[in-house]
């Protein structure tokens, strides 16, 4: 017991939770919407995208594992995004983010093997 009240004000990392899963249009990859949090009592909270190829299963990573197949990541609670496949190599992410909020974004143009392209459409 006190072992983990020692792990949770030091820090560590939650179980990521999946909070959309998109196929792509010829099912070959998936994007996903997972939200990871972490650090003890200061806390931190991410919302990210990650894009990889389709899997049976639904098991994610944290977001410091994700860091290779990231391709979007805001803080958690920022004024939102919605993402959308274009065709089977092109990822569209339309979001809505204030200044603060822009200043801690994570934006990649394609995923990790580079035969996936994001694009990104800022709202108003």
């Amino acid at each position: 017991m006190i072992w983990l009240l020692g792990r949770a004000i030091s820090g560590g990392v939650g179980m990521p939770k999946l909070e959309q899963r998109l196929l792509s249009p010829d099912t070959k990859y998936e994007s996903l919407k997972i939200i990871s949090t972490g650090g003890g009592a200061a806390g931190w909270c991410r919302e990210f995208v990650v894009i990889r190829k389709s899997a049976t299963d639904t098991n994610v990573q944290s977001y410091p594992e994700s860091k290779d197949e990231l391709v979007f990541s805001t803080p958690c609670n920022s004024s939102g995004y919605k993402m959308n496949w274009a065709s089977a190599n092109e990822l569209v992410i339309t979001f809505v983010l204030s200044k603060y909020e822009l200043q801690q974004v994570e934006m990649r143009s394609a995923n990790g093997e580079g035969n996936i392209s994001v694009r990104f459409e800022p709202k108003s």
